[in-house]
């Protein structure tokens, strides 16, 4: 569970807690000299936990840059930044991170000023940015989204907060998106989501990966007539 602290000044935590009971187990460590306001976490096909972390958000500074780092989720121990994003201009408070099908880390960025827009980087398992996603293009009314999720057919799921383009979906031809509520009301600020077969560690869609074994264990069937 991430926990951000921000009326003090301090510094957040990233805090364990224990699957079934509840107890609190420990805050994993800080990584050494850099600021540390952690905002999202996913587990990545590595087995490590990924963390996405904000510089200093009450500074002017702070809306700049961020990064995202690694854990051993067993032990706690601080692995090393996967990515270093002071050094990469689209790179700013980093959000909701997710890998997706193609085993890309895709992850939601601020816009750095009014001339700039709100995106998803995409990134490959080396940490090195493959592609980007505008949420809206300059000019157009602010849409920006935080965290993120892909799900049936391989689709990204993106949660919208702001009217968007004129259609309401995100740019970008690999992209789903939430559509406007017509049943209920409008969605307000819609922030996270997520599916009844989304693994809750990894954020993975269960039910391809269900239909894709189900799929290679009847060609074998086939292959063995």
């Amino acid at each position: 569970m991430a926990d951000i602290i921000v009326e003090t000044g301090l510094n957040g935590e990233v805090r364990t807690y224990h699957g079934t009971t509840g107890v609190f187990q420990g805050n994993l460590e800080h990584p050494p000299g850099v600021q540390f306001f952690p905002r999202s976490v996913v587990i990545g096909p590595d087995g490590l936990l990924y963390v996405s972390v904000s510089n200093n958000p009450t500074t002017a500074e702070g809306q700049l840059g961020g990064r995202v780092v690694r854990y051993n989720p067993k032990t706690g121990e601080f692995i090393d930044v996967f990515i270093e994003g002071d050094s990469i201009p689209d790179f700013n408070r980093p959000e909701g991170l997710v890998f997706g099908p193609d085993g890309n880390l895709y992850i939601t960025s601020f816009r750095r000023d009014p001339s700039d827009t709100d995106k998803i980087l995409i990134f490959d398992r080396k940490g090195r940015v493959l592609d980007k996603i505008d949420l809206y293009a300059v000019g157009q009314p602010r849409a920006f989204a935080q965290a993120i999720l892909f799900g049936p057919n391989g689709k990204l799921f993106v949660p919208i907060t702001g009217p968007g383009p004129v259609n309401g979906q995100p740019l970008g031809p690999d992209t789903g998106s939430v559509r406007p509520a017509l049943l209920g009301g409008p969605l307000t600020e819609p922030w996270y989501l997520t599916f009844g077969k989304t693994d809750p560690a990894t954020l993975a869609y269960r039910h391809d990966k269900e239909e894709s074994s189900d799929h290679d264990h009847h060609h074998d069937d086939e292959s063995s007539d």
